[in-house]
């Protein structure tokens, strides 16, 4: 990356199935933050969105190839890219009944397309060693890609770049797919990213008081807090009247 790359801003982007985001030039693309864009992923140029404010990348960062947001994603960007979400979720199938017809004591967790496509990674766990060559051939007549399968342990955080979600939970996959599955199965939107200190809702988490916490606010209520809305940033309160009362955050008396 050239001297004048480092003065340009630097956003992240988060792509489905990947926890930590990617950091790229934003170039000359006005900031929207949540905005789709299309940019080189590990997988190739996929669909992700904008996922921070714009920052200066650290000294320590800046040696490695920092690379520029392609644009902005299209209807046909969309498109492409659900059609590329259903050949995974095809191929989840196949895997599943492939298990199940030779008997296989395993779980699929999750899979992962890489190579622009042209390999897929099935993550699974088991209760022991997993004899799975003829898996693997079936695997391979079947969906003709480079297949590779990957024991993990349940809880131990051996999926990678997985999302602790998984794909089918993504809020983001959710919001491209415009599913219809019900709200409480929908991944909690801010899991991921409060998971790997996101700068833009670790800002607005350092505005509103802790969950449990005892307070009082500008307009003289006291009580305990229930829950917060960071999006809004706001704060429902448990008053010692016992009434459950919203508050803005610059209502909180620090």
């Amino acid at each position: 990356m050239n001297t004048e790359s480092h003065k340009k801003s630097v956003v992240r982007v988060r792509f489905p199935g990947q926890t930590k985001p990617q950091s790229f030039l934003l170039g000359q693309l006005p900031f929207k933050y949540g905005e789709k864009v299309v940019a080189l992923s590990e997988r190739g140029m996929t669909v992700g969105y904008i996922n921070s404010f714009p920052f200066d990348l650290p000294d320590s960062q800046k040696a490695g190839k920092i690379y520029h947001i392609e644009r902005y994603a299209t209807d046909q960007d969309i498109l492409e890219y659900k059609e590329a979400y259903q050949e995974q979720r095809e191929a989840k199938t196949i895997f599943v009944d492939f298990v199940s017809e030779l008997k296989l004591e395993m779980t699929l967790k999750d899979i992962e397309f890489s190579e622009l496509g042209k390999k897929v990674t099935f993550y699974f766990t088991a209760p022991t060693r997993v004899d799975f060559r003829e898996l693997l051939k079936k695997l391979n007549h079947s969906l003709k890609l480079k297949i590779e399968l990957r024991q993990v342990h349940e809880g131990h955080g051996d999926l990678g770049d997985i999302g602790p979600c998984g794909q089918e939970l993504c809020q983001f996959i959710n919001s491209v797919m415009d599913s219809g599955c019900s709200q409480h199965k929908k991944c909690n939107e801010y899991k991921c990213r409060l998971d790997y200190k996101d700068p833009f809702y670790e800002d607005k988490r350092s505005r509103l008081p802790k969950i449990g916490e005892i307070i009082s606010t500008h307009t003289n209520e006291k009580g305990r807090v229930l829950r917060l809305d960071l999006w809004n940033e706001e704060f429902e309160l448990l008053t010692e009247q016992g009434a459950v009362k919203k508050f803005v955050s610059d209502l909180w008396k620090h």
